[in-house]
């Protein structure tokens, strides 16, 4: 799973374009023009290898599963592992 999220957060670093964002004074926020947007913390930097670190990390996090996703995984296995104890 983690593999994974690093390959995501690798791809999007790859695939990260400076030109398609804007930066807006006002909200402090990055917006781009996929729909996507991030908004700053009143102390956080406003240059954009910081908004590359939250798009490679947003990249990543939405790649892991959910505590749901992974249990369900964990049962299949060991549904599987019992079957295959059962043919033996």
């Amino acid at each position: 799973m983690k593999v994974k999220a690093a390959k995501a957060a690798q791809k999007a670093k790859e695939e990260f374009k400076p030109e398609m964002w804007i930066f807006d004074t006002a909200a402090r926020s990055w917006s781009g023009k996929d729909g996507t947007y991030f908004l700053l913390e009143r102390g956080e930097s406003t240059n954009k290898a910081l908004l590359l670190d939250k798009v490679m990390l947003r990249a990543a996090t939405t790649r892991l599963p959910d505590d749901n996703l992974a249990q369900a995984h964990l049962s299949d296995i060991a549904d599987a592992k019992n079957a295959m104890q059962t043919l033996m």
